[in-house]
């Protein structure tokens, strides 16, 4: 990737290596953006799925690993994975009721599903604070699975809660809100 500044960073993924794929990849700088508004704060369908296509390719998953959706943002990357790796896909909902995100007054860490697999893979869009991924694994741990996690998108925190098995891209915590294509109305 010679064409990129010597101070700037790609994490994760090369998406300028692909001539098809027509989104510049988020660059770093000392922690600071590398690129006027990033197309990573509001990624496209496309974006997502170059990023699934990467993480698969550094996996070892094993073909009795089941993968879990975390509702709502997680199920469309789970999908493409499931699509990608031929492994059964099963979902969840649950959210953390610390940090950031949806549905702050309902957790229910209590109600989960006992999970038919020993083996599971914990698919989000993106790990902010790190709690929901925290919060499952702990739990799912706790019952004896062995447990990985993938995410598209990595928030860099300082607080060092939770570190995806995979991530597709990694910003640094202060990188603002992201808007997956999915949520817009």
């Amino acid at each position: 990737m010679s064409h990129l500044p010597s101070d700037c960073d790609v994490f994760g993924v090369s998406l300028e290596d692909d001539d098809s794929y027509n989104h510049p990849p988020l660059k770093i700088v000392k922690n600071l953006i590398c690129k006027e508004e990033s197309t990573w704060r509001t990624p496209s369908y496309d974006m997502i799925h170059k990023v699934c296509v990467d993480m698969v390719s550094k996996m070892n998953l094993q073909s009795d690993t089941l993968l879990v959706g975390v509702a709502r943002g997680g199920l469309f990357p789970a999908l493409i994975i499931s699509h990608l790796t031929g492994l059964p896909l099963a979902t969840i909902h649950y959210s953390s009721n610390s940090g950031n995100g949806d549905d702050k007054k309902n957790t229910n860490i209590g109600r989960l599903p006992n999970l038919p697999s020993n083996k599971i893979l914990l698919i989000d869009d993106l790990s902010d604070s790190g709690n929901t991924l925290n919060d499952l694994k702990t739990h799912y741990e706790s019952i004896g699975r062995k447990v990985e996690t993938a995410v598209v998108l990595y928030k860099e925190t300082t607080n060092g809660k939770h570190i995806p098995t995979y991530y597709g891209v990694k910003v640094p915590e202060d990188f603002g809100w992201i808007t997956f294509p999915y949520e817009q109305g």
